[in-house]
């Protein structure tokens, strides 16, 4: 978990601190920050979905800085 300072110097967006996450792949070392548990959540989440995709149990070198455009998540169906 980081302060509101480093995410700001991450480049987070203010208003999407909720959920935002930074994921850094690099030989030595994976890290997810964020600035609540919510953004680790999801940045977890988004490594086992890299996992699941990888040959050879290996991952490239990446950095992923993710947020969600909308506060609420969730799916409409309209039928009409």
């Amino acid at each position: 978990i980081i302060d509101e300072k480093r995410a700001l110097e991450l480049n987070f967006p203010a208003s999407k601190f909720k959920e935002a996450y930074r994921l850094t792949v690099k030989p030595e070392r994976i890290s997810i920050e964020a600035v609540n548990p919510q953004g680790i959540l999801h940045g977890a989440i988004t490594l086992i979905q890299l996992f699941e995709k990888a040959t050879n149990n290996t991952i490239p070198a990446q950095e992923i800085l993710d947020y969600p455009d909308m506060e609420i998540r969730g799916v409409s169906d309209d039928i009409s």
